[in-house]
């Protein structure tokens, strides 16, 4: 939604237009230029939640820190975006006011005040699971064991199995036991090394269960590591 208020005096001698407002999933970026029949002095002040804001005068591309005073002689071009919130629902927004203070006597104001109308998970933020970045594999179920890897056409990511004698898996034994059961999900009959807490080697019998489960039984419970490769 966008509610746009301009006030410009029937004497103004200059003119501020919207050129784009290009959105994507991350903000919207607004880009306005400003008119004069001559040489101009404005001030341009962004009140809100923005970011990215500059302006552009004779070719030259500078950081707007609001409040700012710029002077420029016919056009000038200012932009600044306005990113999702992080919270879906909960828009981001941001106040502009453009105002021409060549003369004491005259001063026109155009001012308007914009927000997101789609807003979701903030981007590019810590707060994002791998799975919530667009150019992932859309779940990780049904892939444990797999590697990423980035693409042939280096645009996505996909993933792929493992090298052939490559995989290994770790099984941690919290709870001491006589029995441990182990789905490591190989795809092969592993070999196994177990370790007790203090580091030392214990030896077992082994059932293979089938080629992602086996399971290790003990003469005495305890508790340990279990190496499978």
């Amino acid at each position: 939604m966008a509610d746009f208020n301009i006030t410009i005096g029937s004497d103004s001698t200059y003119e501020v237009t919207q050129l784009s407002a290009n959105s994507t999933d991350c903000a919207t970026i607004y880009t306005y230029q400003v008119t004069a029949l001559a040489s101009e002095s404005i001030v341009i002040t962004l009140a809100g939640t923005y970011d990215n804001a500059m302006y552009v005068s004779n070719a030259v591309e500078s950081t707007l820190i609001s409040p700012q005073t710029v002077a420029f002689n016919t056009t000038l071009i200012f932009s600044f975006s306005i990113e999702n919130s992080g919270n879906p629902g909960v828009f981001d927004s941001c106040d502009v006011t453009v105002v021409n203070n060549t003369t004491i006597e005259t001063i026109d104001t155009f001012n308007f005040t914009d927000t997101r109308e789609v807003d979701s998970e903030k981007c590019a933020s810590g707060t994002l699971t791998y799975d919530e970045l667009t150019d992932t594999p859309s779940t990780k179920v049904g892939n444990a064991l797999k590697y990423i890897q980035v693409s042939a056409d280096e645009l996505t990511h996909i993933y792929v199995d493992a090298v052939p004698g490559d995989a290994t898996y770790v099984h941690t034994q919290a709870i001491a036991a006589t029995s441990w059961v182990i789905p490591h999900s190989l795809g092969k009959n592993p070999s196994v090394t177990v370790q007790d807490g203090s580091g030392n080697t214990v030896f077992g019998d082994i059932t293979f269960t089938d080629t992602s489960n086996l399971t290790l039984t003990f003469n005495v419970a305890f508790s340990g590591t279990a190496y499978l490769n």
